[in-house]
């Protein structure tokens, strides 16, 4: 009796651990819910490996993951989960200066001057307001006036800050075997089986009191015309490194200023406004 007894207190016992094992199941909202918490990107990618998921890696679950700030790496873990692969090395490596390890999907900028050579990510963001001047003007004039939209961005600098006027970044699309994003920029689709920079504009910002702001369009009448549009652009050079992997350089050396790689998706929705891979180049 007393055996029958202990017998069924291990199995309810067992039965309630393994409901509690079972219950867990890890979802966009539930990652969400961790980064907001304050845990490391590399405390929730364990989490994410070891916990059963249910994510939505849907183009629109994505760009929905990037607005409530989870990292990017956290984003790649999770597809990669949603996909039954695995992260491999480069969720350890993807900060390495060496352009040939595996690195997650995205631009990154080399930094040489600090306690260790290491990739610094840029993450995307778009702009905060668009506004139009001379909109009155050029009503009034039928259009011969010029209508200016500019994109502005909040904040005077951006996160990120080169230690060289001609820093050197890494564009990495598509990489093979690297278990990441399998369209261009993963959660950014990008045309095309093999992406390259020559999609991306190198464009500098007018610091206008506490943001930066970028001539976007110059419409004469209908039509939209470069006009002072060009004048924002900087001119860079590429090479490939390894397939999918690119090193870029500005063709000269960048004055002190605020800075962006622009890549406008081909695509509608919200995920077809301009990303900014945004940069500061100090005095």
């Amino acid at each position: 009796m007393r055996r029958t007894a202990l017998f069924s207190l291990a199995l309810i016992a067992s039965l309630i651990a393994t409901q509690a094992v079972c219950a867990e199941t890890l979802t966009d909202d539930t990652v969400v819910q961790l980064s907001r918490a304050g845990l490391s990107s590399q405390t929730i990618v364990a989490k994410i490996e070891a916990t059963p998921s249910q994510f939505d890696i849907s183009t629109d679950a994505l760009l929905w993951l990037k607005r409530q700030d989870v990292p990017d790496e956290v984003i790649a873990a999770m597809v990669t989960a949603a996909s039954g692969g695995a992260l491999g090395a480069a969720s350890v490596q993807s900060d390495s200066a060496d352009p040939l390890a595996p690195h997650a999907a995205g631009l990154y900028l080399l930094e040489t001057t600090g306690a260790r050579p290491a990739m610094q990510r840029l993450d995307p963001t778009v702009a905060d307001d668009i506004k139009a001047s001379g909109a009155l003007g050029w009503i009034l004039t039928y259009g011969l006036a010029p209508l200016k939209v500019t994109a502005v961005m909040a904040g005077p600098t951006a996160r990120l800050k080169t230690d060289t006027r001609r820093p050197e970044f890494f564009f990495y699309f598509n990489q093979p075997g690297s278990g990441f994003y399998q369209h261009g920029l993963g959660w950014l689709r990008m045309p095309g089986p093999a992406p390259t920079p020559d999609l991306f504009a190198l464009v500098r910002f007018q610091t206008v009191g506490g943001s930066r702001q970028l001539l976007t369009q110059r419409i004469h009448g209908a039509l939209s015309g470069p006009g002072e549009v060009n004048d924002t652009h900087v001119a860079f050079r590429y090479a490939a490194v390894s397939p999918g992997v690119f090193k870029v350089t500005p063709q000269d050396v960048l004055d002190p200023g605020e800075y962006a790689f622009v890549y406008t998706p081909q695509s509608d929705g919200d995920d077809a406004q301009p990303h900014y891979f945004d940069f500061s180049v100090p005095g």
